[in-house]
């Protein structure tokens, strides 16, 4: 997960916001964006990231991202309604086999 957080973190503004919440889930909280849009080219860019084979202690695994987008006061009001909204949107993205 170390490794995963670096690669978030290089693709991210330095004042933008990053927390791993539990597990295998980040959150990252991107301020200053006109357009919903960017939020989901700034998703690809970190999926791109972090996807793909990798060797851990002398083992081949395959790493992927699955993200939910949740833009402020359009999806919640507060950080716990965006985090839901967030959640549910990453979950039914994985549901659709979308990442």
């Amino acid at each position: 997960m170390l490794w995963v957080a670096e690669q978030f973190k290089d693709s991210m503004r330095p004042y933008d916001v990053l927390a791993r919440i539990g597990g295998d889930e980040f959150t990252v909280v991107i301020d200053g964006l006109d357009y919903p849009e960017q939020a989901a080219k700034i998703a690809e860019k970190l999926i791109e990231r972090v996807s793909g084979r990798r060797q851990v202690d002398g083992v081949d695994i395959t790493l992927g991202a699955s993200v939910g987008i949740a833009t402020f006061p359009d999806c919640g009001s507060n950080l716990d309604g965006l985090l839901r909204a967030a959640d549910i949107a990453m979950y039914e993205a994985k549901r659709a086999g979308r990442q």
